[in-house]
Parts: C-alpha cells; sequence; structure tokens
C-alpha cells in the first residue's frame, strides 16, 4: 500500500513541476508587425480610396469601409439617429450588417472569413492554440488597433456599433471610441446559419474577442482582397487546369496557360523539412519538427505542423496517450517567431520533388488541417516527424522512402532508449516510465524511435526509391539554419531521486510520530 501512494506522489510531483513551469505571464506587446507590401485601391463606384497591407497571403484594408447603400436596414453613419453627433465617415467608415457588408463589397474583393481573422491573429502574434477560442483571448492587440497617437498598419478603430432592436441594453449607437466591432463573412454553426463571427477590440484590453451574433447588429468592416485567396487555390489544390476552367470569369485561357507553364518549373513552390531543437518545456523535450511550402511568385510561405489540440484535450490525456491531434497551418514568419522567442534552433532542409509530387504534398496537407484534430496523439507512432513522413509518402506514392543510415540508440532496448532522449529532462523521464508508455517496448521499430534531435543524422541518408529500384536522395544540398540555438539548458537542481528521499524522509517522521502517540495510549 505504502508503496502504491509513493509511487503515485511521485507522479503527481512530477507532474506538477514539468505542467507548472510552462506557464508565465506576459505583458502585451508594444512593436509593431510590419506587413510585407502595401499599396491603396479606389473604389470606382464612389472614387474613395482606400490604403491596404499586406500579412502573409493577404491583403487587408486598413481602412475602415465606407460605400454608401443607401439601405438604413443594412448600412448606417454613426451617429446618424438625431441623439447622436455623426462622425467623419472617411476615417471610422460606415456600420453594415453582416449581409449589408457583403453586398457592399467592390468587385475584386470580399468579407473576411473567420480563419482569414485566425491567420491574421497569428501574424500578429496570437498562439495557435487560443484562435480557436470564443471570447477574449491572445494578447496582441496593440499591435491592431490605432488610437490617439498611436497607429498600426492595420488600423483597427474603436467606431463602435449600431442595434435597432437590443432586450437587455440600449437601443442605438454605442461605444464610440472605447470600442470596436469588425464582420467575418463565417456563421456560427452552434448558433444557426442566422449568427456571424465578429471581432470586438477595446481600448483598455489587450485581447481581441472572438465571438457571435446576429445579423441585426451594424459593425466595421475591413475588405480582403479575393486575388492572394485564388492564386491559394491553385498551389493548394494542385489542380491548375481544373480550378481555371470552374472559374472562367476570373482568368482566360492565355493567363491559365502562363500559370501552367510556371508550375511545371521546380522552382515554382519549394518545400522544406523545418527541425526544431528541443526547449524548456517537458512538451517540447523531444524538439519539432514540420513541413514547409513556399510558393515565392505568390507570396505564399506556410508551415504545416502536426499537433496536439488542447481546446480538446486536457493534460491527464496527454499522459495517458489519449489527447486529440491533427494538422494546422502557420504562416512561417509566425512559425519562427515563436521559436525564436524560445531561443531554439531552427534548421531548414529542401525536400527532393519533382513538381507534381509537390503539388501533391500541399494537396495531402491541406486536406489533413481540413480533418481538425482527427488522430490520438501517441509519442512513439504518431507524433509530429511520424506523420511528416506519412505526408511525404503520400506524396511520392508509389514511390517510398527509405532511411539507409539510423542512429545507434535506435537499435537499443527501449528503455534506453528513453532514457536517452529524456537525459536532459529527468522528470520527463519519470513520467514516460510510469505513465506515458504502456505499449511493448520490443514492438517498436528503430524508424519509431527517431526523434527530431537525430534527422541532421538520419535525413543525410535517406533516399526515395522507385518502382524499379532507382534511388533519389530526399534531401536537396546541405540544410541551412534559420534561427540560431540561444536558448541555455539550465540546470536542474530538484533531482526525482530528491524527490523519493523527501517522501521517505516524510514516511519516516510520520511513522515515529504515530509510533509515539501509540506508545502514549
Amino acid at each position: 500500500m505504502i508503496k502504491k501512494y509513493l509511487w503515485l506522489i511521485t507522479i503527481l510531483i512530477g507532474y506538477s513541476i514539468t505542467f507548472c513551469s510552462c506557464s508565465d505571464d506576459e505583458e502585451a506587446p508594444n512593436d509593431i508587425i510590419t506587413p510585407s507590401s502595401e499599396g491603396t485601391f479606389t473604389d470606382e463606384r464612389d472614387g474613395n480610396t482606400y490604403h491596404w497591407v499586406r500579412f502573409g497571403n493577404l491583403d487587408w484594408m486598413s481602412d475602415n469601409f465606407r460605400y454608401n447603400l443607401n439601405d438604413e436596414n443594412k448600412c448606417r453613419l454613426y451617429g446618424s439617429d438625431q441623439s447622436s453627433t455623426p462622425i467623419d465617415a472617411d476615417k471610422y467608415g460606415r456600420l453594415y450588417t453582416n449581409t449589408g457588408a457583403k453586398e457592399a463589397c467592390p468587385e475584386g474583393w470580399r468579407l473576411p472569413t473567420d480563419e482569414d481573422w485566425k491567420n491574421l491573429e497569428m501574424q500578429m502574434g496570437m498562439p495557435l492554440s487560443e484562435t480557436d477560442k470564443n471570447d477574449w483571448r491572445g494578447n496582441i492587440a496593440k499591435r491592431m488597433i490605432s488610437m490617439y497617437e498611436t497607429t498600426t498598419p492595420l488600423n483597427i478603430l474603436l467606431a463602435g456599433y449600431y442595434t435597432p432592436n437590443m432586450t437587455a441594453q440600449v437601443t442605438g449607437f454605442r461605444f464610440f471610441g472605447s470600442k470596436g466591432y469588425y464582420w467575418t463573412a463565417s456563421t456560427d454553426t452552434e448558433k444557426g446559419e442566422s449568427f456571424y463571427y465578429f471581432r470586438e477590440f477595446m481600448y483598455n484590453n489587450t485581447g481581441v474577442r472572438r465571438q457571435s451574433t446576429s445579423d441585426s447588429f451594424f459593425m466595421s468592416v475591413n475588405m480582403l482582397e479575393m486575388r492572394n485567396k485564388l492564386f491559394f487555390l491553385f498551389i493548394l489544390l494542385g489542380l491548375f487546369g481544373n480550378t481555371y476552367a470552374s472559374n472562367p470569369a476570373k482568368m482566360d485561357s492565355t493567363e491559365a496557360a502562363k500559370i501552367n507553364k510556371e508550375a511545371e518549373d521546380p522552382n515554382f513552390v519549394h518545400a522544406y523539412i523545418m527541425d526544431v531543437s528541443p526547449g524548456k518545456a517537458f512538451y517540447s523535450t523531444f524538439g519539432h519538427a514540420a513541413i514547409r511550402m513556399t510558393c515565392p511568385s505568390k507570396g505564399l510561405d506556410y508551415c504545416f505542423s502536426f499537433e496536439m489540440n488542447m481546446d480538446v484535450s486536457d493534460n491527464w490525456e496527454v499522459l495517458a496517450r489519449k489527447a486529440k491531434a491533427g494538422f494546422c497551418m502557420i504562416p512561417s514568419q509566425t512559425f519562427l517567431a515563436s521559436y525564436q522567442k524560445e531561443g531554439r534552433c531552427v534548421t531548414a532542409y529542401e525536400i527532393n520533388l519533382t513538381p507534381k509530387e509537390k503539388q501533391e504534398l500541399w494537396k495531402c496537407l491541406d486536406q489533413n488541417v481540413s480533418k481538425g484534430a482527427n488522430w490520438t496523439f501517441d509519442y512513439i507512432s504518431i507524433n509530429c516527424l511520424s506523420m511528416m513522413f506519412y505526408a511525404i509518402n503520400t506524396a511520392i506514392m508509389p514511390e517510398r522512402l527509405e532511411f539507409q543510415h539510423l542512429p545507434a540508440i535506435t537499435q537499443a532496448e527501449f528503455g534506453e532508449w528513453q532514457d536517452y532522449i529524456t537525459r536532459h529532462s529527468p522528470w520527463v523521464n519519470i513520467l514516460l516510465h510510469t505513465t506515458l508508455i504502456t505499449a511493448d517496448g520490443n514492438q517498436v521499430s528503430a524508424e519509431d524511435k527517431i526523434t527530431p534531435e537525430m534527422l541532421n543524422e538520419v535525413l543525410k541518408e535517406t533516399v526515395i526509391i522507385d518502382s524499379c529500384g532507382q534511388k533519389r536522395p530526399l534531401i536537396l544540398g546541405k540544410p541551412r539554419t534559420l534561427l540560431p540555438l540561444t536558448y541555455q539548458d539550465e540546470p536542474i537542481w530538484f533531482r526525482p531521486w530528491m524527490a523519493v528521499c523527501l517522501l521517505a524522509l516524510v514516511g519516516i517522521i510520520v511513522a515515529v510520530i504515530y509510533y509515539k502517540r501509540r506508545q502514549k495510549t
């Protein structure tokens, strides 16, 4: 019985130390993120000119939209009733219902979706794990809101809203100067088709609120240019001819032929394996791996990462190997920024694929992103590295990958291998031995024992083999270090054996006290 409780207490101590060390409160960022490009657009319908900025592959209007629909049921100017003073429409724009916002879109532009906003928020520094949450999240509003003398490239303005029929609060225009509300085009399926997601900003809150409401509200609008989304589909789906055929009004045959010709160039799309060194947090003990896809001529650059979804899993499910996981698509700038902040090294290896195989790889990754958290994460067989190789194997079929050299540790006994990969994290070692791994170690293959920190040694001699036995190297050229290692591994003074000794001492003290009390009675 004592042994049983000692084992349990040891696990709990390790659990608390590893998990609690990962949460640090940070101040809201004050630095401004610079767009990769910017310009202006003039709406031919009324001559209004709007400034736009590019983040990732998306061009955002950085001016509130102000086209007048001349329909008060869909479009209003703040303060246009007798109780308020009208504000400057040229600066603050007009307020629209969701339906009105979609009708007001000029040719070539659209209302951003909820996913577009999530991508923008990640560009601003919001962690991927927070983007799907409702209500206030992130710590990025200072990078987006323009107030008083502080300006941002996005120029989010606190222009309030209007509602003609509120029950709990006063109807009419509200919150000008203190809050800003921006529509998305996406419906909240849990509430119904008439409810749309929006973003709320507040003058004294560093977060961005994600919530949904009915179409009766009038909110601000920032439009999104369509052309980048169209190009994104061309690359993402790898179905250039079919895409053009289904959009005859968007692109003529001459332009389609030109893009198809571009797609035959090996430099049209690049694919990279991204190797990330181990970090401080318990979940980063083994390092990380992802795939980066770029199309330089179209300005597309994304990292596809297989990660646990902590919105639908908890820490105990992680320990029990039941956490849900899936692929996510992250702008490469955001991906690199997160690891630069942690001081972790990131190395890129260009994958030796044909243009067709690169298209297939992008298509495979995109399809898996759309599936969401569709896998159960496993530290051995279903992890960031194994799923990366799965995607590559899918893209090159009927060809296959072959690892011609594996580190000696992958041939060692299972327990010895566990001790090696956790050599810098004794508490993670305890967790692995006691909770995480329940499978028979003898059934684990040498290939499953590859970890990201072994990639440099493994990839040098990994080849692609076709049906005739012909081989070509998986990697082109030499690896490139994108981020240097600046994180210094801090010595761990409180080790598991100390916890055991402490528990033993506590047990002895309790036993002595108990014995003396028994003697008195």
